[in-house]
Order: structure tokens, then C-alpha cells, then sequence
């Protein structure tokens, strides 16, 4: 008796440390993904003030 007990004490503990860990990579990836995300936004802003000054650039430069 004492010994059922125990194992499902040790079940027990097994199934909350692998549900902490799910919840825990979880939030993780979301963070991850979020930022990630975050970047991609500001790359494709940088990309487009440097592809307006090269058109300006360009526009301004003489003809050859």
C-alpha cells in the first residue's frame, strides 16, 4: 500500500514538471516568435528608407 502511495505521488509529480515544462516552452516560443516578428517589422522599415534613399539618390544624381 505504502509503496502505490508513493508511485502515484511520483506520477504525480512527473505529470506537473512535464505540464510546468509545456506551459514553459510555450511562453518561450511565443516570446521568441513576438520578437522575432518584432525585428522583421524594423529590418523591413531600415530596407525601405535606404531603398528611398537610393531613389533619391538616383534621382538626384546627374545623367552620365
Amino acid at each position: 500500500m505504502l509503496s502505490f502511495i508513493l508511485l502515484e505521488i511520483i506520477l504525480k509529480g512527473k505529470l506537473e514538471a512535464k505540464n510546468i515544462f509545456k506551459e514553459t516552452r510555450e511562453k518561450v516560443i511565443k516570446d521568441i516568435n513576438s520578437k522575432k516578428e518584432k525585428l522583421d517589422n524594423e529590418i523591413d522599415k531600415e530596407i525601405k528608407k535606404a531603398e528611398n534613399e537610393i531613389s533619391l539618390l538616383k534621382k538626384s544624381a546627374p545623367e552620365k
